[in-house]
């Protein structure tokens, strides 16, 4: 059970990845592979299965917002502002006003509303420092996306997901997490030529409707109990948004709204605004509170700012 006071290893993640790192799932993964060192030396990871297979449910959302046409998606943002935001973040309600939001936005925009934890809009409004640049930004995307013009849509927004998330968050968290405990963790499912081999199997083999990773679920069919193969995906992830609210209320207000370091890039009365929006319950930020808590710990550990 990862509890609150687990958020006290805040400082030895930020040692062990040794940049500010956002995702707090590298708080349970340090946490599980601590316990796996105690009995083992090697250990295998499933990195890789969704990315290659295409499981997340934002693909889903993403090829949605492709087909739907663009006057539907506007009105329905309009509409979702009036949607209440109770219940959990995977309850339906909260699901449609995700998707109504991101899916109106232009598509480079929309790929990485649901890649980050800060779209443009939210970027826009903590920027204090004058130089917000949009094509910065998306650069990147743009690149990763256009990078295979004759592909379909669900291949290129796998490459696009293989060159931002996987890379730039999944691998490095593994790799940190577990070498932090001298754990040696190994990604079968990133095998290059099985990458490969399934990059050139067609879209229908890897993602169905609301169904992903259909071939590699078919493949191990007959190995693993059927409650495994047909359960809901189910995240990583650590309750931010209840800690938040109440025993980490404390660490926010003294780090983040006081007078942080990030007050010279960023604006203070923007990140009050967004805090004061999460305890209402307006609005879940977990995640990006998490990440500027991280953030202003790692500038003040470096004597930045």
């Amino acid at each position: 059970m990862v509890r609150p006071e687990a958020a006290a290893l805040i400082d030895t993640l930020l040692h062990h990845h040794d940049e500010p790192f956002g995702d707090s799932s590298a708080l349970p993964t340090y946490l599980v592979a601590r316990e796996a060192r105690r009995e083992v030396t090697v250990a295998l990871n499933g990195d890789g299965g969704d990315e290659t297979f295409a499981g997340y449910d934002r693909f889903r959302a993403m090829l949605a917002a492709e087909r739907l046409p663009r006057v539907l998606l506007w009105y329905a943002r309009q509409l979702s502002r009036f949607l209440p935001q109770r219940g959990g973040p995977h309850t339906l309600l909260r699901r449609l006003r995700r998707f109504a939001q991101k899916a109106a936005l232009p598509r480079l925009e929309r790929m990485l509303a649901w890649s980050s934890f800060f779209d443009l809009e939210m970027l826009r409004r903590l920027d204090g420092s004058g130089a917000f640049d949009a094509e910065r930004i998306l650069g990147s995307y743009r690149q990763a996306l256009e990078a295979q013009p004759g592909a379909s849509m669900l291949s290129r927004i796998l490459y696009l997901n293989a060159r931002t998330y996987l890379l730039d968050d999944l691998l490095p968290k593994m790799d940190r997490m577990t070498m932090a405990h001298g754990l040696e963790a190994r990604s079968p499912l990133l095998d290059r030529a099985l990458i490969e081999y399934v990059a050139g199997l067609p879209d229908g083999l890897k993602r169905r409707g609301s169904q992903g990773k259909l071939v590699l679920k078919q493949a191990v069919a007959d190995l693993l109990p059927k409650q495994i193969l047909v359960r809901p995906k189910q995240g990583f992830g650590v309750p931010l948004g209840d800690w938040f609210r109440g025993e980490l209320r404390p660490l926010v207000e003294d780090t983040l709204l006081a007078t942080p370091r990030l007050a010279r890039w960023l604006r203070l009365d923007a990140v009050r605004a967004l805090f004061a929006e999460h305890l209402s319950g307006r609005s879940d930020h977990g995640h990006q509170l998490w990440t500027l808590l991280t953030l202003e710990l790692w500038l003040r550990k470096h004597r930045f700012g």
